[in-house]
């Protein structure tokens, strides 16, 4: 992902276009079963709910920073963790809410998208231009712009496990 595109987008534009996505993800959410929300997988083993709880810890990850805690911590994962590759943390995020009800995945899902929205509001856009290095202390010495972990784990994240859901649905 390039933050380039969101160059001249104010926060309100960058808050439509996830509340565009989000929106997006819970209508294919709410055409699934309950059956298959829970039962169906794609061919590593992740349901439904698996990606769902996965969309919410990278979510609460872009959160954390913006109140000023660090990335790993809300992925519930060390920061050994979090530094191995994305498929190893990936796992161990997702071992955390296997078997979770619906109810809760998605109420948690809920709280923290709420909570998300608030705070790139009350956020200034030279804060979300800013570097990695600079909003997420100690977490990575990147130099590319907050903005490409603000849209890429939020609306072109949900984008993403969107298509996902749908290949588990479509089975």
């Amino acid at each position: 992902m390039t933050a380039e595109k969101y160059l001249d987008k104010t926060i309100d534009e960058l808050l439509a276009e996830i509340d565009a996505s989000w929106t997006r993800l819970m209508e294919t959410m709410s055409a699934a079963s309950e059956s298959q929300k829970t039962g169906a997988a794609d061919p590593q083993g992740w349901t439904v709910l698996d990606h769902m709880a996965h969309i919410t810890a990278w979510e609460q990850s872009v959160l954390f920073p913006l109140v000023g805690k660090r990335r790993h911590d809300a992925l519930g994962i060390t920061e050994e963790g979090y530094k191995q590759d994305i498929d190893t943390s990936n796992e161990l995020i997702r071992a955390q809410t296997q078997g979770h009800a619906y109810e809760q995945v998605m109420s948690d899902a809920g709280q923290v998208h709420e909570s998300l929205v608030a705070a790139v509001r009350s956020t200034d856009l030279d804060t979300l231009w800013k570097s990695i290095a600079e909003v997420c202390p100690g977490d990575s010495a990147s130099e590319r712009p907050f903005m490409e972990i603000l849209m890429g784990d939020t609306a072109e994240h949900y984008d993403e496990h969107r298509d996902y859901i749908g290949h588990i649905l479509a089975a």
